[in-house]
């Protein structure tokens, strides 16, 4: 029997069929593999054009539903990805039931270091589910300020003004600041000379504030008016003069404003400290 074996393994004729043979089975498994990879294109292709199509409309008028098909999109992806590995281990050959066990008995123990993972999901269903915010809000949260413009599973992603961009885990996310539920009030300084009429002032600073209210219906959420005067000096009186606006437009309002008070104020000859 052993030098039955000898003369088997030293066979041509041997080999040949045992490359023959293996060379079939690896083109098998790269032909099942290469299925696998395109149907999970495929679906994940099919499942995002679905999710636009059944609340890209309505996401559209509702930053609610925009938030919530970023979300299931993140859950479709995370499940489907899951799918395709075992799929994948299946065509080329390899055991999935080993590795289904061994994630079992694993999972004990990766599960006390997923407490993370799970407290940030958690959150970030609630953080939706109690519309605390949404994409397009814009936030504070701890020391940042800026705009949602993704809520994932995990994360939540927020630009600031400079177009820095920070991922927050939703599981840290303690105080949250919505300054975009209501209209923002804030003011700008206006500086005379102390030889000026402090009423006619007032007078030129109320009116140009009610025209631009009535004339652009939307910008400003209340006529900016005089406050009162912040600061005197020698040679100088601050006059403060509030504006409320959306937060994302508060800055052009803001310089609007600025420079049509100054045009009024020239115009009716009271001269700028």
């Amino acid at each position: 029997m052993g030098r039955y074996k000898q003369q088997l393994l030293t066979s041509t004729a041997y080999w040949q069929q045992f490359s023959e043979r293996e060379l079939d089975s690896a083109v098998h498994g790269i032909v099942r593999l290469l299925g696998v990879v395109i149907v999970y294109i495929l679906l994940r292709y099919l499942l995002v054009r679905l999710l636009d199509s059944v609340l890209g409309k309505v996401a559209t008028r509702s930053t609610r539903f925009q938030t919530l098909r970023g979300l299931l999109a993140s859950i479709l992806s995370y499940i489907l990805f899951f799918v395709f590995a075992v799929q994948a281990l299946a065509a080329v050959g390899l055991q999935i039931m080993p590795f289904v066990e061994a994630a079992g008995i694993a999972g004990l123990a990766i599960g006390f270091g997923a407490q993370k993972l799970v407290k940030d999901v958690i959150s970030g269903f609630f953080l939706i589910i109690d519309s605390v915010l949404e994409v397009g809000d814009i936030v504070t949260i701890g020391a940042v300020t800026g705009i949602v413009t993704e809520m994932g599973m995990r994360v939540t992603q927020l630009k600031d003004t400079t177009g820095r961009v920070y991922l927050i885990p939703n599981g840290d996310i303690g105080t949250v600041t919505n300054l975009s539920r209501n209209a923002i009030v804030d003011s700008i300084d206006i500086v005379i000379t102390p030889m000026e009429k402090v009423d006619n002032a007032v007078a030129v600073i109320n009116t140009t504030g009610q025209h631009l209210y009535d004339n652009e219906p939307g910008s400003f959420a209340q006529a900016p008016a005089f406050i009162g005067i912040s600061a005197v000096s020698a040679t100088s009186v601050t006059m403060r003069v509030s504006i409320s606006s959306h937060p994302n437009d508060l800055p052009l309002r803001a310089m609007q404003l600025r420079s049509a008070l100054v045009s009024a104020l020239k115009q009716g000859g009271i001269e700028l400290a």
